[in-house]
């Protein structure tokens, strides 16, 4: 099974039978259930409002079988240090059908016995704390500025009435999947120039919305759900948390399927847009 292990310091190690690795298997386990259970006091059974999960454990196994200029010791070291706790790598594989699945990872051990054998059995063993796998190619969805529909007819009213069929005007599908895929990050650009940006998540109802604050044509907001973070120009020390609308505004992440989002600021013009950048996500 092609696989790779990816980290900004160490670079990229292949584990496939050209770089010495043989018979590798990957394991992507399943997410630890977050239990919100109590027994019924009077009663059998439970009540149960189980509904969120955490990391999950990564196994790599693989025969370390070395190269004519690469030992079977110094690999087993190169992936102990992508093992190492302080370093957040990416373990990118591809699924029997050519799809490629990534996972970020923590270290947690890699265990290689002398045996005296021909390979040395490795087992090197990762926590993916956000417990969910991500395809490997980001997806970018623009968001054009645009007004939120007045319900309503028009006055005066002429018989017979003819409704139109329903739409969702001025909203762009973005797509995470199907439903059969989880709730995606995601990081977006509110751009201006526009006066209060609101993004507004149709499908679910949700919405970041931040009144009052304006933004010049050069001007963003990067939403950032997995730090999370609402920072102007994505520059850390610029936070715009505090323009949030109180019990309105929620950093939502993408539901599983098709997102019908809207970019509806008070006031904008120009290039005013929603940039979108995920990846889609699956259990």
């Amino acid at each position: 099974m092609p696989a790779r292990l990816e980290d900004p310091v160490l670079g990229v190690l292949l584990l496939d039978a050209e770089h010495g690795f043989s018979a590798v298997t990957i394991d992507p386990g399943f997410p630890v259930v977050r239990v919100n259970a109590e027994d019924r006091p009077n009663a059998n059974g439970q009540h149960d409002d189980t509904a969120l999960f955490g990391a999950r454990a990564v196994t790599v196994q693989a025969l370390v079988m070395g190269t004519a200029t690469t030992s079977r010791r110094e690999l087993v070291e190169r992936v102990r240090a992508y093992c190492h706790p302080a370093r957040r790598p990416t373990l990118v594989w591809h699924e029997g059908d050519g799809v490629e699945r990534r996972a970020d990872l923590r270290g947690e051990g890699a265990t290689a016995p002398l045996t005296g054998s021909l390979g040395r059995e490795l087992t090197a063993t990762w926590s993916c704390p956000s417990g969910v796998l991500y395809a490997a190619e980001e997806s970018v969805v623009e968001v054009p500025a645009g007004g939120i529909p007045e319900p309503g007819i028009r006055l005066p009213v002429r018989f017979p009435v003819r409704f139109p069929r329903t739409t969702l005007a001025g909203t762009v599908a973005v797509a995470n999947g199907d439903v059969y895929n989880t709730d995606a990050d995601h990081v977006t650009q509110l751009w201006g120039p526009c006066t209060s940006p609101r993004l507004v998540n149709v499908t679910t109802g949700l919405e970041v919305c931040l009144p009052g604050l304006q933004l010049a044509a050069a001007q963003y907001v990067e939403v950032n759900t997995a730090a999370p973070s609402l920072l102007l120009n994505g520059r850390g020390e610029e936070s715009v948390w505090g323009w949030q609308e109180p019990g309105v505004s929620e950093l939502f992440q993408l539901a599983g399927g098709v997102n019908a989002l809207r970019y509806a600021p008070a006031k904008w013009s120009g290039r005013a847009r929603a940039v979108v950048t995920f990846r889609p996500a699956t259990l």
